[in-house]
């Protein structure tokens, strides 16, 4: 591998390999040389045919290394229970569907269940599992990853299994999933995806004192904390913790504090969550590392008591990272921060709302506005069949011979198609609006004319499919700019 790297034939990132289609054929001719009319005597099969023979014909022997089998070149395939009793070296079994595919998912048929897999396996992937559970006696204590989409599990598992290197367990859309196992073991397990796992009603409580653990996806869980109305008051102890998605979870009422670590918390369509609670520590704004805090249609949500003290944390955090750029240099990005929650109105504190989809003030100098602002608009209720972007318009003029020096960005994209009532949503503005050569343009003009300078900010919405054509009957209700300059703090 390492003289591959060196020789520039492969790459790797985010433990992924890459190589040219050249290589890759190179590869897989050597491979067939090992036994050119004997797949099952290859290390390892990817041709669906190949797979087809050695799998239907139960040929499995210890040669086999790893199998990628696309299901949808077959037809069904009666399986025997012991297919992969034989097959002692297989590390790598990845069983899948392509997205693409419009046909039947359950394509591998078990007519008296399947026995364990090889103690060896550390990647198991199988699209449309169709067993409702995994083997009995299956041991993954060498298994990194788990990815099993579609299925019909009710379970994985019973007792506790020695997981000690699992890093990853995918579940989406294994809608008969009733519960998760005990996966106290599981000391380095960092991602769990539960998306679309309909009728699970808790997780394990262990799952929530794992250290390491940095997502947890519990999207469209809609019988989520049912009975159970809150999650476990463990989870601030999951100090990795930064990606909670909790979309559609429509039984949840409360979330405890929450650890200081989380970047990432989408609500979206939590009808019955009234509180949540956030820890006094919020971590630090950095463009490498956004925010992304989402309580849409969260109609029950205590508003007055779980956000607005939260917002004018983030206001500091936001001031201490204008602070650390000083003011200097363009990123012109609205996405290192982004806030939305039900409400009617502008926070009170922001120096500069109207009604309205524009708002304009004067500056006393144009390089005040090298610095970031918060953004913030209020959108009202509405019902349509596509996402919507927000986008603001920027204009500075110089008083005397109105020069207009303008430029947009996306504000927010994805806004979902349907709102229950007004929702605010708010962003941080990082990297000023104006680059370095119109602001000294401007002050020369400036200083000869003695007039102050007039800022504009214009918001307006547009779906997400039609690019920038505004979309008028939305009309945006309020909007507001917090410039992050000294003289606001010191006003405070």
């Amino acid at each position: 591998m390492k003289s591959l790297l060196d020789r520039a034939l492969i790459a790797i990132s985010h433990n992924c390999v890459r190589m040219h289609d050249l290589i890759q054929e190179l590869g897989w001719d050597i491979v067939c040389q090992q036994s050119s009319g004997n797949p099952e005597n290859r290390s390892h099969l990817w041709d669906s045919n190949d797979i087809q023979d050695v799998l239907g014909n139960n040929k499995g022997t210890d040669s086999i290394e790893s199998i990628v089998f696309d299901m949808s070149q077959i037809a069904d395939l009666q399986l025997n229970a012991d297919t992969f009793k034989k097959m002692h070296k297989l590390r790598f079994l990845q069983l899948y569907i392509p997205h693409e595919s419009d046909g039947r998912l359950n394509k591998l048929q078990f007519p008296v269940g399947l026995k364990p897999f090889p103690y060896k396996l550390i990647y198991l992937e199988w699209d449309a599992y169709p067993l409702p559970s995994l083997p009995l006696n299956f041991c993954p204590k060498k298994l990194v990853t788990l990815r099993i989409w579609n299925s019909k599990l009710k379970r994985l598992w019973d007792g506790i299994q020695n997981l000690v290197n699992l890093e990853e367990v995918d579940l989406t859309d294994s809608q008969k999933l009733v519960e998760l196992p005990d996966f106290s073991k599981a000391d380095n397990l960092k991602s769990v995806h539960l998306s679309g796992c309909r009728s699970l009603r808790h997780v394990h409580l262990s799952l929530l004192s794992l250290g390491k653990l940095e997502l947890l996806d519990l999207l469209n869980c809609a019988k989520y904390g049912s009975p159970v109305e809150t999650l476990p008051v463990s989870i601030k102890h999951l100090t990795e913790l930064k990606t909670l998605s909790l979309k559609g979870c429509k039984m949840l009422q409360h979330l405890p504090e929450l650890p200081s670590s989380i970047r990432h918390l989408i609500a979206l369509d939590c009808i019955m969550l009234q509180t949540v609670t956030f820890s006094s520590n919020i971590p630090r704004l950095q463009e490498e590392k956004h925010i992304n805090i989402s309580f849409h249609n969260c109609m029950k949500l205590d508003v007055a008591n779980c956000i607005y003290w939260y917002l004018k944390d983030i206001r500091k955090l936001a001031y201490v990272c204008e602070s650390r750029r000083g003011g200097k240099g363009v990123v012109r990005r609205s996405d290192f921060l982004k806030i939305c929650y039900p409400d009617y109105r502008v926070p009170e504190w922001f120096m500069h709302r109207t009604k309205g989809t524009s708002i304009t003030f004067e500056v006393s100098s144009p390089s005040s506005y090298g610095f970031s602002s918060l953004l913030c608009v209020v959108l009202p209720k509405y019902s349509l069949d596509y996402e919507l972007d927000i986008k603001c318009r920027c204009y500075l003029e110089d008083g005397s011979n109105m020069h207009k020096y303008s430029f947009g960005i996306l504000f927010l994209n994805h806004i979902p198609a349907e709102e229950c009532s007004d929702h605010v949503y708010m962003a941080y503005n990082y990297g000023g609006i104006f680059d370095v050569i119109k602001l000294d343009r401007l002050n020369n003009k400036i200083v000869s004319s003695g007039q102050n300078l007039k800022v504009t900010f214009e918001f307006f919405v547009s779906s997400g499919d039609t690019g920038s054509k505004q979309d008028d009957n939305l009309l945006i209700k309020e909007c507001g700019v917090y410039p992050l300059n000294d003289s606001n703090f010191r006003t405070e």
